[in-house]
């Protein structure tokens, strides 16, 4: 009786190409083509190799609860805001957290909703910070810090008239004016030239859409 000899195993070193292309999370791994891979973990692919994450440090904290969304205020210098969920329903804080490692200031608190929409948009008066949430009233950071709540009025003073600020998800800048888009619905509302607050002038989407929805937000 003979014994076929065992058949060895032949390895050998090989080199391949850095996945400069990045993640490929179509083809099977026996049919990946070169430069590609299937996990980068702390990596960033780059023309030439791939890069490692570099990692982070503490800003601030302890500020009560999960922070939501992050504003600046590009003024000189800058200011840096961060709205928190302290936990129930009217329970959300906006701290200015500037400064590092140090307790960010409470600004506003009792809103209803951590996570906002904001902007920069300059006037003759500077550079004012405008945010919205679709609960609560419009957050309107002037260009000397000053923070100010506009609830809905007639436009005069410090108001919104013409749509509830309650009711803006989205702001954004275009051709001088304040765009917003009201929650649920078609409908854009736009303010006068260089005008933070007064009264919003509707602009309807919904007629020239064919197929239904709604507007979440406004883009050039």
């Amino acid at each position: 009786m003979g014994f076929a000899d065992p058949v060895r195993q032949v390895s050998k070193v090989t080199t391949r190409p850095a996945p400069v292309k990045g993640i490929n999370s179509f083809d099977s791994l026996v049919a990946m083509p070169e430069g590609f891979a299937l996990v980068l973990r702390n990596m960033y692919a780059q023309p030439y190799g791939c890069q490692m994450r570099r990692g982070y440090r503490k800003h601030v904290i302890d500020l009560g609860g999960p922070v939501e969304s992050v504003c600046s205020h590009n003024i000189a210098p800058a200011k840096l805001y961060a709205f928190a969920d302290l936990g129930g329903a009217s329970n959300s804080t906006m701290f200015d957290v500037t400064a590092p490692m140090v307790p960010g200031v409470v600004k506003l608190s009792g809103l209803k909703n951590a996570r906002w929409q904001h902007i920069n948009f300059p006037n003759a008066a500077g550079v004012n910070m405008v945010a919205v949430n679709g609960e609560d009233n419009m957050v309107w950071v002037q260009p000397n810090s000053a923070i100010v709540s506009v609830p809905l009025g007639d436009g005069s003073g410090n108001t919104l008239g013409g749509v509830d600020p309650k009711k803006l998800i989205h702001v954004y800048a275009h051709q001088k004016r304040i765009w917003f888009v009201e929650e649920n619905s078609t409908r854009g509302w736009y303010l006068p030239p260089d005008q933070i607050v007064g009264v919003a002038k509707l602009f309807d989407f919904g007629g020239i859409w064919t197929r239904g929805g709604t507007l979440s937000q406004l883009i050039t």
